[in-house]
C-alpha cells in the first residue's frame, strides 16, 4: 500500500509538470500574438509612409522660401538695455 508521503511526492511532480505545461502554452500563445502584431504594425507603417508620400508630393509648400529668411537678427532691435533703472530714452532707444 502506498504511503501518504509517496502520494505527496507524486502529486507535487504532477503539479510541477502541469505548471510547466501551462507556462509553455502561455508563452507560445504570446509569441503568436506578438508575431501577428508585428505583421499588422509593419503593414500599417508601409501604408502610412505611402500616404505621406502622396500628401507631401502634391500639397506641401514651404511657407517661406529659404532665400527670404533673415540671415542675422540685429540684437539691438530685439533687446533694450536699461542702466540703473533709468527710463529716459537715450539717443537711439525708442519705446514702442
Amino acid at each position: 500500500m502506498a504511503s501518504f508521503q509517496d502520494f505527496k511526492d507524486s502529486a507535487l511532480s504532477y503539479v510541477a509538470v502541469g505548471v510547466f505545461g501551462w507556462f509553455s502554452y502561455q508563452l507560445n500563445t504570446l509569441n503568436t500574438k506578438v508575431d501577428k502584431l508585428i505583421e499588422v504594425s509593419a503593414g500599417t507603417v508601409v501604408r502610412i509612409e505611402g500616404l505621406e508620400r502622396e500628401v507631401y508630393k502634391s500639397s506641401y509648400k514651404v511657407p517661406i522660401p529659404p532665400s527670404k529668411l533673415p540671415s542675422q537678427v540685429n540684437m539691438h532691435e530685439v533687446v533694450a538695455i536699461i542702466n540703473d533703472n533709468n527710463l529716459t530714452p537715450i539717443n537711439d532707444e525708442t519705446f514702442n
